[in-house]
């Protein structure tokens, strides 16, 4: 199982000691255009292929991972969602995804260990 990474030109990659505590298989979200006419029809438009969103959750991540993560997401590079970054996931496959949702700061259970969950959206844009 390789390690998941997050990597950004210009920022510190981010390597963890700790894998997701549930699967990460992605779930995929449609792009789609939904209304209703008074009359009750239907109107569904599909604007693109669907998303993959990769949901990543620790139960007890070590404060130096959370800090990284942290730190990696906070940089001006990458500014959370506002850059795509390169994410290696524990299969070792390369996905170019932007950060969608997390709990940072994230609560801890125990003296120097973190619940961290994060939410990667796949970015098809160009990577700047």
């Amino acid at each position: 199982m390789a390690a998941i990474t997050f990597v950004k030109s210009g920022a510190t990659t981010v390597t963890l000691s700790v894998a997701p505590d549930r699967p990460t298989s992605p779930p995929k979200r449609p792009r789609q255009l939904i209304g209703r006419s008074e009359s009750g029809l239907y109107r569904v438009v599909t604007k693109s292929v669907p998303d993959q969103e990769f949901n990543l959750v620790f139960a007890e991540m070590p404060q130096a991972d959370h800090d990284a993560i942290q730190t990696f997401l906070e940089s001006s590079v990458v500014n959370y969602s506002e850059r795509p970054f390169t994410y290696t996931d524990t299969a070792g496959a390369s996905h170019q995804v932007r950060f969608l949702d997390g709990n940072f700061p994230a609560p801890s259970p125990a003296p120097g260990l973190y619940r961290v969950s994060l939410t990667l959206v796949s970015d098809r844009g160009t990577m700047d």
